[in-house]
């Protein structure tokens, strides 16, 4: 758990450091009245939208293949624990960042204390199942088992995503909405060619 959350906690801290860097005070809801704000919000919602749906995914970080993140997710002990909570949630990197992304741009305009205690409170969710099962370990069996249907609702909430960047694209002013539409379709087709050669492909790889 506390693998997990401090993962987590990187994140409130870099989105805090983010926000006063920016030197400016943010507000909630008034910052959908600047266009710019608003756009670049949908853009984060839209690509991360495709990412759930299959059409690019976000890469793993490198390093978690390594030799060296495999030796400290074997300790054992506290410390082997520790890692293990902070490898999974690295692994599960491409089903989370599309809803990490806009949660650190919700964060920007948030203050600090509400940053840290929802992002707190979203690594204690995820991990809420390990705490359960190891206060209790019966409760093993009602987990779902993995299938197909897993794949479906990560898809689901996709297009959950597309029809919050509908609801954003409605709130611009007239004569920016056909720009936003052309600005979706390039990120569209920029997240198509990365689905079908990764970036982290070789050069010639992706040449062809």
């Amino acid at each position: 758990t506390a693998g997990l959350v401090s993962v987590f906690m990187a994140l409130a801290l870099f989105a805090v450091v983010s926000k006063n860097l920016l030197g400016q005070s943010f507000i909630w809801g008034q910052q959908f009245s600047d266009n710019r704000f608003t756009i670049a919000l949908a853009a984060i919602v839209f690509v991360m939208g495709l990412s759930m749906l299959g059409v690019w995914e976000i890469p793993i970080p490198g390093f978690i293949g390594s030799s060296k993140a495999h030796g400290l997710t074997t300790k054992e002990g506290l410390s082997g624990a520790f890692f293990k909570g902070v490898i999974t949630t690295l692994l599960a990197t491409p089903c989370t960042g599309p809803f990490m992304a806009p949660a650190i741009s919700w964060a920007l305009v948030q203050p600090s204390w509400i940053v840290f205690a929802v992002f707190g409170a979203v690594g204690l969710g995820m991990a809420s199942p390990y705490l359960t099962i190891g206060l209790f370990p019966s409760t093993i069996r009602l987990l779902p088992r993995p299938g197909d249907w897993m794949i479906t609702f990560k898809e689901l909430m996709g297009f959950a995503m597309l029809a919050t960047v509908v609801f954003l694209v409605s709130i611009l002013t007239d004569e920016m909405r056909i720009p936003m539409a052309a600005l979706l379709v390039v990120l569209g087709f920029a997240c198509w060619w990365i689905g079908r050669v990764p970036v982290t492909a070789e050069f010639g790889t992706q040449a062809k």
